[in-house]
């Protein structure tokens, strides 16, 4: 990779131009792609300069397990790694865990599956997940889920301590239970 009058490019071994230097930003290539910048807009192409994702995108970020977090006129979603849309582009900001993605809306939190199934609407002021359920919290009251988004303590107190022995401790107007 080397840059030429402020754009990238690629030239090979024998100084022969392979990726021309028209790129404002040209990634390293990874199983044979690279996220690039062209014209202001992010796309990704092949080692052969064929453009594999258009150019449309206001920010493209690479993640390691197949899935493009995307920003599209000034929202966020996912793109899979056949590059269709997993999370729709209506979020503020989103992060990839390790089994889900976490979509913020109106400084309120949701949950998406791998596959784009939506798990949680952006409803929530805070969640956590962990091995025990999703620990949300609305309007100062907390409450557990479990992975799939079913109540399993119901929203209502104003506190929710972690588990030990299959048991959690709450507070609900100052009695601790």
């Amino acid at each position: 990779m080397m840059k030429s009058n402020e754009k990238w490019g690629y030239i090979n071994d024998a100084n022969e131009v392979i990726i021309p230097f028209e790129y404002q930003v040209l990634n390293s290539f990874i199983d044979g792609r690279a996220l690039a910048k062209k014209d202001d807009y992010w796309g990704m192409i092949d080692m052969n300069n064929q453009v594999f994702l258009p150019f449309e995108y206001d920010n493209l970020i690479g993640e390691s397990n197949g899935f493009i977090n995307a920003n599209k006129r000034g929202f966020w979603g996912i793109l899979n790694a056949k590059f269709e849309t997993v999370v729709p582009f209506e979020y503020d900001r989103i992060d990839a865990l390790d089994d889900y993605f976490r979509a913020e809306k109106n400084q309120k939190v949701g949950l998406f599956t791998k596959t784009g199934t939506m798990i949680l609407p952006a409803f929530y002021d805070a969640l956590t997940i962990d091995d025990y359920g999703l620990k949300v919290q609305k309007d100062g009251k907390y409450g557990l889920l479990n992975h799939n988004g079913e109540v399993i303590i119901p929203m209502i107190y104003d506190e929710l301590m972690y588990f030990n022995n299959g048991f959690s401790r709450v507070k609900k107007e100052m009695l601790t239970v």
